[in-house]
């Protein structure tokens, strides 16, 4: 028996509002590029779906493209390299 959870639910829940509160109860600072990067993360897949067993730099990357337009702030362009995450270049 599914759980009633669909896609439209899975977006509710990933919305940009609630995941930028949720964030800014855990950083509030905005200075972690961890927290910037779980929130575009989880916006991306709640998005695209069928990236959920893709590969984790790769996920990380389309991730930031997405959220940043290519262009992520440098804290957290120095974390995902450090990840072997790429954005640009």
């Amino acid at each position: 028996m599914r759980s009633g959870r669909g896609t439209g639910e899975a977006a509710a829940v990933a919305s940009p509002g609630r995941l930028a509160d949720a964030a800014g109860d855990v950083d509030p600072e905005v200075d972690d590029p961890a927290v910037s990067m779980a929130v575009a993360t989880a916006l991306y897949l709640a998005h695209r779906r069928d990236m959920l067993e893709g590969d984790d730099e790769e996920i990380l990357r389309l991730a930031a493209r997405a959220e940043w337009r290519g262009d992520p702030p440098a804290l957290v362009a120095e974390w995902l390299a450090e990840r072997g995450a790429r954005v640009c270049g």
